[in-house]
């Protein structure tokens, strides 16, 4: 069940720290709509990780890493590259997860609930790697404990505030 030529893309692309590699969200494009004269939106398959180096990776195989980490979206590299963090739009299982680079550690921290639904925007890690900063649907920005070890903290008074980034300084 391979995708065909020009059928997927890739978005939302994030290098790793030491450049090696490229972590992005998976798309596919779905079949046309009505007559076929225009293309229905894309949807998003996965997170994906492939070497910078110019190794040129098939899309059956961009696919099957893809739904691995299925509904995973806008990765962040940690500062120091030891995970990606990425927000699921999983309706049973969605949040903020961080993973391994190799994709093999897979954690859970921050459960997606009724009041405080995670955007589907990149988050943004603290230069020290403790924090992640993040936007949710409703338009606030949030700190979390990046290990997941505390509720999430809430920043903004806004609600059209998104895609918070933190100073490298």
């Amino acid at each position: 069940a391979g995708s065909k030529p020009g059928e997927c893309q890739g978005m939302d692309p994030t290098w790793s720290p030491d450049g090696k590699h490229v972590a992005f969200t998976y798309f596919q494009r779905r079949a046309n709509v009505g007559d076929g004269s225009k293309e229905a939106p894309t949807k998003p398959v996965g997170l994906v990780v492939v070497p910078s180096t110019g190794i040129t990776v098939e899309e059956n195989e961009l696919e099957a890493q893809a739904l691995k980490n299925a509904d995973a979206g806008a990765p962040a590299w940690s500062p120091g590259g030891n995970w990606i963090a990425f927000v699921s739009t999983r309706s049973v299982d969605g949040g903020i997860y961080v993973i391994s680079p190799d994709l093999a550690t897979r954690k859970k921290i921050l459960e997606k609930a009724d009041r405080l639904v995670p955007a589907q925007a990149p988050v943004s890690w603290s230069p020290d790697s403790k924090w992640i900063a993040f936007s949710t649907a409703d338009g606030f920005i949030y700190l979390l404990p990046s290990d997941g070890s505390g509720p999430p903290q809430r920043i903004t008074s806004g609600g059209n505030d998104y895609m918070p980034t933190f100073s490298r300084k």
